[in-house]
């Protein structure tokens, strides 16, 4: 059943059935000018004003034609995104057992309860790991964002009533307009100068932002609904800069979610009450080689990271130390060891392994490890490449089978940098999915409570059921064994230790979606199965949509998903 008239008129795209965007009739008449039903156009701006306002308005006399395509395209997407994951989420859960008010487990009850608990999380997951990124790499170029984003006119602080927070104790909260922000032991205000605020206030330093990471506890205290709340780095830069946050960040991610929910929905296969891994999926069978027909299981993700010293103190680059805990001749890490242990020490202090004192200077802090030097993530050919340009990207990029530590050569450890008096060593981890998937699992038979494997879950977020590691239609092939079975993989156990936890390892998804959501594949195979879902080339009327959706629409009947 087509479904665009009652999407659109929720959203206000369709004032009327015969006026603006899709024609009822059987004789197509498409137009090229864009026109607003008027009765409709008196009673928003009525609501607006409080004022009859007397008008005749057509759409095209105000913007260009390209801007009203633009602005049509992106709600279209939106909202035909937005209902498609809807239907396929429950349709997904249902095939795993969830029926609607007969099972513990819960379908989403409409399109807007997925928005607010699938949709919004998503993109604010999303969202909270760039401004992390961002913000920590202006502390370390001591430079003020805070003070920049008020250039950019962006308000500071909490601006909205009623938002909906996650406690660092994980309890829900509500936070509300004008609500303080603190930090560190002795609870400053987070606030500049310029903002007139009390005193103690300040900046959090970069301690404040990584010491969570590193078993030192919350740092960030938030008035609540509940009192005053410890709350991660994560949400309080979130709260901090909400506009910014809210309006740019979450506004340019929300704008991809259609192809995000596409893939999503595509991520796993749904049989019998099991949710198999879907290797062959075009998102996932570009994640890494799943069928390998050597004993080298290739990853096309990896998290990278550069350890930066003065070229004054190579001498003193304790090179024995560096590659003590590394397993073999191609600077491999041996089995057990983490990146964290082997280079960055405790506290992520290079120091302790390098023997110089690292350079932090513009560098970067990733939200998972809350390790210094972070360079981005590299994921096959999409989204920014953290390689580029670098003097190590073609040794960085050779490197697919397990986490090494990558040096340049024995007589200078370190690679060149843009910084002519800096040498940078590199850390490379590649990510696995079929080990993010089955997370810190030793036997698949394990009853024991430290099995991790990832489920999928309700509406609520509790567990529907844990993802079967074989092929779907097969008894046989079991993906983790094989996964097992090669000796010479070394799984990771800053994988299975941190990336493997639920909230980790779903931001990592939702990440790599993001990166991979612009490429044109993507792009034509969200479009194709949702616009020939929803609409019907016989019905659109407007020119501008049926240039944009015709080459995408199959003539076929609608089918179920």
């Amino acid at each position: 059943m087509k479904k665009l008239l009652a999407i659109l008129a929720v959203t206000s795209l369709t004032v009327t059935s015969g006026t603006l965007l899709v024609s009822c009739t059987k004789e197509v008449v498409r137009q090229d000018k864009l026109q607003y039903n008027i009765d409709v156009l008196k009673q928003v701006l009525f609501k607006i004003t409080g004022e009859d306002v007397n008008i005749d308005v057509n759409l095209g006399d105000y913007l260009t034609e390209s801007e009203v395509n633009e602005i049509i395209q992106s709600t279209l997407d939106s909202t035909l995104g937005l209902q498609y994951s809807f239907e396929a989420t429950n349709l997904n859960l249902n095939n795993l057992g969830v029926k609607d008010k007969q099972s513990e487990n819960k379908l989403y009850e409409t399109v807007t309860d997925f928005n607010t608990k699938s949709y919004k999380k998503q993109s604010n997951s999303i969202a909270q790991k760039k401004l992390f990124k961002e913000y920590t790499t202006a502390l370390s170029n001591n430079e003020s964002f805070d003070f920049q984003n008020l250039m950019d006119g962006f308000a500071l602080g909490v601006i909205d009533d009623n938002t909906n927070i996650i406690g660092f104790d994980g309890n829900p909260y509500i936070v509300n307009a004008g609500a303080k922000i603190t930090f560190g032991e002795k609870k400053k205000l987070w606030a500049t100068s310029v903002e007139g605020k009390e005193d103690p206030s300040g900046i959090p330093p970069i301690e404040t932002f990584t010491k969570e990471y590193t078993g030192g506890g919350a740092q960030f205290y938030v008035e609540t609904d509940k009192g005053e709340k410890e709350v991660s780095a994560l949400t309080a830069l979130s709260l901090r800069f909400q506009d910014y946050f809210v309006n740019q960040l979450e506004s340019d991610i929300i704008s991809n979610i259609m192809v995000m929910g596409h893939m999503t929905s595509k991520l796993f296969k749904y049989r019998e009450d099991e949710a198999y891994l879907n290797p062959t999926n075009l998102f996932t069978s570009k994640l890494q080689d799943f069928n390998p027909s050597n004993n080298d299981w290739n990853s096309n993700v990896k998290m990278i990271w550069t350890v930066k010293y003065d070229k004054d103190d190579k001498d003193s680059v304790k090179t024995e130390d560096l590659f003590k805990n590394i397993s073999d001749a191609n600077e491999k890490l041996a089995s057990g060891k983490s990146i964290k242990d082997v280079l960055f020490g405790e506290g992520g202090n290079s120091e302790t392994i390098l023997g110089v004192k690292p350079i932090l200077d513009g560098t970067s802090y990733d939200s998972y490890f809350g390790l210094s030097g972070f360079q981005g993530i590299k994921f096959d050919t999409f989204g920014d490449d953290p390689t580029s340009g670098k003097s190590w990207a073609d040794k960085v990029n050779k490197q697919q089978n397990g986490a090494h530590i990558i040096s340049n050569n024995d007589l200078q450890p370190g690679f060149d940098t843009d910084n002519p008096n800096y040498n940078e060593i590199v850390v490379v981890l590649p990510i696995y999915f079929v080990e993010l998937m089955a997370g810190n699992r030793v036997d698949r038979n394990s009853d024991s409570s430290d099995t991790s494997v990832y489920a999928i879950k309700d509406s609520e977020g509790k567990d529907v059921k844990e993802v079967n590691l074989r092929r779907a239609g097969s008894s046989t092939e079991d993906i983790w064994r094989k996964w097992e079975g090669f000796k010479n993989i070394k799984g990771s156990v800053d994988v299975r230790d941190t990336l493997a936890q639920d909230e980790n390892r779903e931001n990592l998804i939702n990440e790599l979606m993001y990166m991979a959501c612009t490429n044109s594949n993507f792009v034509d195979a969200a479009k194709r199965d949702i616009y020939s879902k929803y609409l019907d080339k016989e019905t659109i009327y407007y020119s501008g949509i049926w240039n944009m959706v015709s080459k995408y629409i199959d003539d076929s009947e609608d089918e179920d998903m």
